[in-house]
């Protein structure tokens, strides 16, 4: 049984760019669950996540990116989860699978960016916050499709038809008016911030701008020479 999950998983893996964006924050959670009892729990969490201390930030360069990856939540990740497969299915078919990864980082580091820039001046984010999770990425990914054909329709729960524009729509609107509210005010805004960029970011590649490709070449550059320094490292001296 083991072996057919893992075979599974292998599978999944090498299927499609979003299915390793998926198991990576599954794979996350599972380790933030593993070392949840042990007093160095909060440390870990707090070094993976942005905030908006820049010497937070400085002294740990990669919540840039670990940021996105990491949810506490077994809710948190599973919505996120489910809207990034929803959309992200959608996006792959329209641009490819190629272009998935780039948004989501691209639209992550939008959020992200936001929130530092702009956390300390709501009222209700302490000084130093840190804000984690993949929402950020998500809406960019929802508004990349609302922008790339906004009379999208998809079947909702009670609701029926609708189009992608509405959807997008209606789900920032909701990060607005949170801004208003004590909760999680911080992650709200940068979630405003990942919408934008994915939206800037189809508007730009619609208009002949293309900053994903460069985001994929990088990504598949950076895993050649990761894979190529590991070969060496397990060669054998003569």
């Amino acid at each position: 049984m083991v072996r057919s999950i893992l075979s599974d998983i292998r599978l999944a893996w090498h299927k499609h760019t979003l299915n390793k964006i998926i198991l990576i924050n599954i794979a996350v959670f599972l380790m933030l669950k593993v070392i949840y009892l042990f007093p160095f729990y909060k440390s870990v969490v707090r070094g993976l996540s942005i905030s908006t201390d820049w010497w937070h930030n400085i002294k740990h360069p990669w919540a840039i990116v670990t940021h996105m990856f990491l949810h506490e939540g077994i809710f948190h990740i599973l919505f996120n989860m489910l809207y990034l497969y929803w959309f992200g299915r959608i996006l792959g078919d329209f641009l490819g699978d190629r272009r998935i990864l780039p948004l989501y980082l691209l639209s992550g580091l939008g959020g992200a960016l936001v929130f530092f820039l702009l956390g300390d001046l709501l009222p209700f984010v302490p000084t130093g916050a840190i804000a984690y999770g993949a929402s950020a990425a998500v809406m960019g990914i929802v508004w990349g499709v609302a922008v790339l054909s906004p009379d999208y329709t998809i079947r909702l729960l009670f609701l029926g038809l609708v189009k992608m524009k509405w959807i997008a729509v209606v789900l920032t609107l909701i990060d607005f008016i949170a801004l208003t509210g004590q909760s999680n005010t911080g992650g709200h805004l940068a979630h405003i911030g990942g919408a934008a960029t994915g939206a800037a970011c189809i508007y730009l590649l619609r208009k002949g701008r293309d900053f994903l490709t460069p985001v994929h070449h990088f990504i598949q550059r950076l895993g050649a020479w990761f894979v190529h320094d590991r070969s060496k490292d397990t060669q054998s001296p003569l």
